[in-house]
């Protein structure tokens, strides 16, 4: 009567001790602490992990080394070239990656601009711009322009050779600032204004039809909203004869512009805030507002006065729509923490056709472009207040203080009752996907263990002789986890035999 179970029990414990035997934990070469502050917190020997041109492995910033690291999945490599660094923030801020994959270094110390092609293996600076003012690049065309002094003409690179025909519009005494080609409305829109190091008002925007003559917009913006500064990582949609510019700041308000044969016309904007783009409905859904507010306010010195908040609001941009329209009965969860308010809107966008999840006060409600819906599956009582929701690897995750939930395309929600950790707070339980290995990787940073499993729903672990603190990043190809144990850095990897 009790065999059956047993020998389930027997074959389960069997499949996982196999499936965590294809996994190690091997000690990576080179990440031995210098410093004494990395002894007592090794997670300083490799930050800020990238993946960057001319390099195979997985580079890591040394954070008080100053130092760069490449990880080849074995061993942790200093970078000896003069770039990519870390001064001024070159290796994560200053790389300019073009649609043909060749790359722009901007360099710090030293102040030159580096130029890598594609395939290459190692940068080489550009002579002409050593000590250049400043630079900005079209992700469109994948040209970089730059200055040699605040008041210079710009120069125009491309393909790592320097052109001197950049003809840019100036406004106000102001010069071009940013700049960024629009294939799909047939032009290039800049935008001018000052050059700053905090975001500031650009003066103006332009369009320029492919073979013609820069064309200034004439823009009526309602009192209180501001052109946007920088087109750098703005996401640009272009549908039913309207360009949408949503810029990377969220203290800028979203443009609409109308394509005409003559360029572009101002169509309207939308508020300032938190936008995300639903592929399979075309539309956008965002946020706006103040996030932290306080509900007393101190008058004439003493005089302690109840003030009435200001709820965020969810706005909806459908696909040929120049205003956004507010989402009624939608209100943020919030939590009251002293004297303020802190509200925690959220939109998620998965992977495949699914609706838009939006956080709303007593749950997440979904959004198929044109209504919102609750889930009862998808409150928070049931799902945690704080859930983490993504698509990771094939599925789609929901992690929270409440535990591991598959959230599956009928919305149907499955609490995964054998994930081998208690309350998996997102700051204590990280969770990666290999798509080498079609595998899951858990680090529950309160034990030091490691888990792998090929579905989230069976796990085994992963001997190690050190508790793992923490992850870096993965590299790829060799497949390869990089991670932080208690002395020095760790690979969880495959390859066991060597």
């Amino acid at each position: 009567m009790y065999l059956q179970p047993i020998l389930a029990f027997v074959i389960v414990l069997c499949a996982n001790t196999t499936f965590a035997a294809e996994y190690c934990m091997v000690p990576v070469a080179g990440s031995e602490p210098t410093l004494r502050v990395e002894v007592e917190q090794p997670y300083r020997i490799a930050t800020r992990p990238r993946g960057l041109p001319g390099y195979a492995g997985l580079v890591v910033n040394a954070f008080n080394r100053h130092e760069l690291y490449e990880f080849d999945g074995n061993n942790l490599k200093r970078i000896e070239s003069d770039f990519p660094h870390v001064w001024g923030g070159a290796f994560e801020q200053g790389i300019r990656i073009s649609p043909k994959h060749d790359a722009y270094g901007l360099g710090s110390r030293p102040r030159v601009v580096f130029y890598i092609p594609h395939g290459a293996s190692s940068w080489r600076p550009i002579e002409e711009t050593k000590g250049y003012y400043n630079a900005f690049f079209d992700q469109g065309s994948g040209e970089l322009y730059v200055r040699q002094t605040s008041a210079g003409a710009a120069i125009r690179l491309s393909g790592g050779v320097m052109y001197k025909d950049a003809k840019l519009p100036i406004f106000n005494e102001d010069p071009t600032k940013s700049i960024r080609t629009i294939p799909e409305a047939n032009g290039v829109m800049a935008l001018t204004g000052p050059h700053r190091a905090t975001p500031a008002e650009s003066s103006s925007v332009w369009f320029r039809v492919f073979g013609g003559m820069w064309r200034r917009i004439e823009i009526d913006l309602p009192e209180g909203q501001r052109i946007f500064s920088d087109l750098r990582d703005a996401r640009i949609q272009i549908s039913n004869g309207l360009v949408r510019v949503f810029p990377n700041n969220s203290a800028f308000e979203p443009l609409i512009f109308r394509i005409s044969p003559q360029g572009l016309t101002f169509a309207g904007s939308a508020p300032r805030g938190d936008w995300h783009y639903h592929p399979s409905s075309e539309t956008w859904i965002g946020w706006s507002g103040q996030l932290v507010q306080p509900i007393v306010e101190t008058r004439f010195g003493f005089w302690k006065v109840v003030v009435q908040p200001v709820l965020p609001k969810a706005f909806s941009l459908g696909p040929n729509q120049t205003t956004a329209q507010v989402i009624l009965d939608l209100q943020p969860p919030y939590e009251i923490s002293g004297t303020k308010t802190f509200y925690r809107p959220d939109v998620t966008i998965l992977a495949g056709d699914m609706p838009a999840l939006v956080r709303s006060e007593e749950g997440i409600a979904i959004f198929d472009g044109a209504n919102f819906e609750d889930i009862e599956p998808l409150r928070y009582d049931i799902i945690g207040n704080f859930p983490f929701i993504r698509t990771l690897g094939p599925l789609h995750l929901i992690q929270s203080e409440n535990g591991i939930f598959l959230l599956d395309v009928d919305l149907s929600v499955t609490r995964i009752n054998r994930f081998p950790t208690e309350n998996p707070w997102r700051h204590q339980v990280t969770i990666y996907y290999v798509d080498a290995w079609q595998t899951y990787v858990v680090n529950d940073r309160r034990s030091g263990k490691i888990y792998v499993s090929p579905d989230m729903l069976e796990f085994a672990e992963v001997n190690s002789a050190e508790r793992i603190t923490g992850f870096v990043g993965v590299l790829n190809e060799p497949a390869s986890v990089l991670a932080v144990g208690e002395s020095h850095l760790f690979a969880i990897t495959d390859r066991c035999e060597i």
